[in-house]
């Protein structure tokens, strides 16, 4: 099947435009860089030398859209992801020091509506630390 025959299947199987699968698990590591990495905020170029890596997985592929999946932990927003394998993905945030240990994991769309977001039965909890 083609990458648009993929997504018009979801589409019949779920015509909620705002439909994002269910979220299996949720692994959280605090990631330390040896030599520092670049990253955008806004629109500016910053280094910085950790962030918070979240694998995701779902019971489905993310639909495709113009508006990107994103994770919602209290105030931040993680909508910075990579495709890992089937049903697995690698979100990443920066922003390290407001992101606190407890807090609700919620999943929605990048720039919709704040209504649109699901709470999820997980919580960020950091397994543990690596140095890259």
């Amino acid at each position: 099947m083609s990458f648009d025959a993929d997504n018009k299947e979801r589409q019949r199987k779920h015509p909620d435009p705002w439909y994002l699968p269910e979220i299996v698990s949720i692994e959280a590591v605090r990631v330390h860089f040896k030599k520092p990495v670049l990253h955008a905020v806004g629109p500016k170029r910053t280094e910085t030398s950790e962030a918070v890596e979240l694998r995701v997985r779902t019971v489905e592929e993310f639909p495709v859209r113009a508006l990107s999946p994103a994770l919602f932990i209290g105030d931040v927003v993680v909508n910075e992801y990579s495709a890992v394998d089937k049903h697995l993905y690698r979100f990443v945030s920066y922003e390290t020091q407001r992101l606190k240990p407890g807090t609700r994991i919620s999943l929605g769309w990048f720039g919709s509506d704040i209504k649109k977001k699901t709470k999820t039965k997980f919580t960020l909890e950091l397994l543990r630390e690596e140095t890259r």
